[in-house]
């Protein structure tokens, strides 16, 4: 995810229509750290989520189904709430 925005951003909600709300995981460092706001980008950075910090962990998979797609809602400090559609894959 890139902040190519003047200031930084804070990633606070991800959730799925139908799942839930994700548990958000930030860095140990000061670097795409968590914090009240969100996990924390700073403009003219990127975060990579993934296995490691930071990460978003969905409560859970049911009726996600690998090869399809799935409607995701991000919610940012400053951005607002963005609509995504985003393939699914295998664990």
């Amino acid at each position: 995810m890139d902040n190519e925005g003047p200031v930084t951003e804070h990633l606070a909600v991800v959730s799925v229509p139908g799942i839930g709300q994700a548990a958000l995981q930030g860095s140990s460092g000061p670097v795409n750290a968590l914090s009240t706001a969100g996990i924390m980008i700073d403009s003219g950075s990127s975060a990579t989520f993934g296995a490691a910090a930071p990460s978003v962990e969905l409560p859970s998979a049911k009726g996600l189904k690998a090869g399809g797609t799935s409607p995701v809602l991000l919610e940012f400090g400053i951005a607002g709430l963005v609509h995504l559609t985003v393939p699914v894959k295998a664990a």
